[in-house]
């Protein structure tokens, strides 16, 4: 693989990056708005019913906190990688997508995101776009 097509796949990478991240927060939020919404609407209005907030998981509320940070993880990194910077926080928001599970919606390309970006973030040549050396693990590597 030459500079030329590493450039472009970690380009690709990066805007496939902003895009998941983009879908996850606008997931999480849409969680997050629900209950934080009627807990609002109660406070504001004592007579207010609670329309089963009472019965609102709080596992919920956790996934979709950490699907907001994984969300926000992926956006940084996007724009960080697009100047072929943080190449490890790139790395750290490939792997969140396994935070992405439990919405079913985001998981099947959050996977694929994974599966994609570490082929393509773990090559000697996308290293050398970022200013790192290659790692003995890496593919292309002269130990290997």
């Amino acid at each position: 693989m030459n500079q030329d097509i590493a450039r472009r796949r970690l380009n690709r990478v990066a805007a496939l990056l902003l895009t998941q991240g983009a879908l996850e927060c606008l997931v999480s939020v849409g969680w997050l708005a629900r209950p934080l919404g009627l807990l609002y609407k109660g406070a504001m209005e004592p007579d207010f019913p609670s329309h089963g907030l009472d019965r609102w998981p709080p596992q919920l509320l956790v996934v979709a906190s950490l699907l907001l940070a994984s969300g926000l993880v992926k956006v940084a990194a996007a724009f960080q990688n697009l100047s072929y910077r943080n190449r490890r926080l790139g790395i750290v928001a490939l792997w969140s997508a396994v935070l992405s599970l439990p919405t079913v919606w985001c998981a099947p390309s959050g996977i694929a995101l994974l599966a994609y970006g570490l082929l393509v973030y773990r090559s000697r040549e996308a290293a050398a776009l970022f200013g790192e050396a290659a790692q003995p693990g890496d593919p292309g590597h002269p130990g290997e």
